[in-house]
């Protein structure tokens, strides 16, 4: 399977929005989450409502933050194409 990985430094309440060219399957995950993906182990992540780790299909996502700090991004692909792959990271803070 191919994956694009980016580490983001986030703030409480930030919403992240993921634009791929590609329909992909994104998720932000905790760093020892990431490791046991990177081991081949099942790894934890879960639902879009769960603010502790977001899980999305789709070729654009919008996912939240509960706590600041530096979170994993992994976009999975089933089909790929590195010559036309693109894709965008924007960060929404959170509006007081």
């Amino acid at each position: 399977m191919t994956y694009v990985h980016q580490k983001i430094n986030l703030n409480t309440g930030d919403t992240v929005i993921i634009d791929s060219s590609h329909s992909c399957r994104a998720y932000l995950m905790h760093e020892w989450e990431y490791n046991l993906f990177l081991e081949n182990k099942d790894f934890r992540y879960a639902d879009r409502s769960d603010t502790a780790r977001n899980y999305y299909e789709s070729t654009t996502a919008k996912l939240h933050v509960s706590c600041g700090g530096t979170w994993d991004m992994l976009l999975l692909f089933d089909t790929f194409d590195k010559e036309k792959f693109r894709y965008t990271v924007d960060v929404l803070p959170e509006l007081s």
